[in-house]
């Protein structure tokens, strides 16, 4: 049995992957799949709804290793009326103060800073607490 944390974007998961491997340290991709246009295109048709932006090839499903954690991610081929929630965050810890800054900084461009980074909590010597890009919360602390 297991229990993976699983990310549904609207036609922006390899935009995600992407920016993940870049300012995250330790991020391989295991798999990824490219969804057929032909299984988006049916989807779209099915349900009547927008297809998801983006523009380019959609992700059926992709695994992704981030320091150990495995991430599933794809691509809706449809627009839905949900996204990512706060409530629901990826917590990253780091002992390295560069790492820690250089993650903060990637994830938060662009994105939603919902806590800045402050000193000491208690719990980490800083934290800060942002929504990337794409809407996924990401707890970022110095340990």
């Amino acid at each position: 049995m297991s229990v993976t944390p699983f990310l549904m974007f609207e036609g922006r998961a390899q935009e995600a992957i992407d920016l993940y491997s870049a300012v995250l340290p330790n991020v391989t991709v295991d798999t990824l799949q490219p969804m057929p246009p032909e299984i988006a295109e049916q989807t779209h048709q099915a349900t009547g709804r927008e297809a998801a932006g983006g523009g380019g090839p959609l992700i059926m499903m992709a695994v992704v290793d981030i320091d150990g954690l495995t991430v599933r991610m794809n691509d809706s081929p449809i627009q839905h009326d949900f996204s990512f929630t706060p409530s629901l965050s990826l917590f990253f810890e780091t002992a390295d103060p560069a790492v820690f800054r250089a993650a903060l900084a990637g994830l938060a461009d662009d994105g939603h800073v919902r806590m800045e980074d402050r000193d000491d909590y208690g719990f980490a010597k800083r934290f800060a607490w942002v929504d990337d890009r794409f809407g996924v919360s990401w707890q970022l602390a110095l340990v």
